[in-house]
């Protein structure tokens, strides 16, 4: 056989595996870091099956933090539509308390801006999305108070 060929075969699947490897590593990544850097005005960690209130202004950036377990299948989801003078920030992002157990518990994020003013009271509830009709185990509620006053 051609040492040439040999020589280009050997080192082709080499490369191949080191770039796999290097695609599985960096595709691992469980919190985005586009979000790492983004300092809400407000952090409020939710307890379940209460209500918790919120004031906030026009501009005002808030945290809610809900416990859970990510290698339980459930996950928070907001209830119904978002009110007008709220908006979702980018997709809810969980934080394991040991990253290096499996299935650790930790905090579900959902950040939401105050656009504008008004009442409203969120809804968060612990479910698994795949399951159709099935009761929430979970839920928690904040009432959010945007006001232009001081």
């Amino acid at each position: 056989m051609n040492p040439d060929i040999t020589f280009v075969r050997r080192y082709s699947s080499l490369l191949i595996a080191a770039g796999l490897a290097t695609c599985l590593t960096v595709g691992c990544e469980s919190n985005p870091k586009s979000r790492v850097d983004v300092q809400p005005d407000v952090v409020d960690v939710l307890h379940t099956d209460s209500t918790a209130q919120q004031t906030a202004k026009p501009g005002m950036l808030m945290a809610f933090d809900l416990p859970g377990h990510a290698g339980t299948g459930y996950a928070w989801q907001p209830l119904g539509t978002m009110p007008t003078f709220l908006e979702m920030v980018g997709e809810p992002v969980f934080t394991a308390a040991d990253p290096d157990r499996m299935g650790s518990s930790g905090m579900t994020r959902f950040l939401v801006k105050a656009t504008g003013t008004g009442k409203a009271t969120l809804v968060f509830e612990y479910v698994r999305g795949w399951e159709e009709d099935a009761a929430p185990v979970r839920t928690a509620r904040v009432e959010i108070n945007s006001t232009n006053g001081d």
